[in-house]
């Protein structure tokens, strides 16, 4: 969850067109891609139900305010709003 909280927060501040160039990505949102590929390495490492684990990734994601556009899709399309 606190994974998703920093995605969300990062995602926050930056705008559509930066998010298409990786180039413009600030370091804090690519340290967070280098987590998460970390994350999906782990739960297959340790045997986890990958299931279970976006289940309490949908869960805590319905708790979340976005404030920006980018950081909202995200959201939404986590949550099935979006289609």
């Amino acid at each position: 969850m606190a994974y998703l909280e920093e995605v969300v927060a990062e995602l926050d501040g930056i705008t559509p067109a930066q998010l298409a160039d990786r180039a413009q990505w600030p370091d804090a949102l690519a340290d967070l891609q280098v987590q998460g590929e970390e994350l999906d390495r782990l739960i297959v490492e340790f045997g986890c139900d990958l299931g279970a684990v976006q289940q309490e990734v949908i869960l805590g994601a319905a708790e979340l305010q976005a404030r920006g556009p980018v950081a909202q899709l995200l959201l939404d399309l986590l949550l099935g709003r979006t289609g």
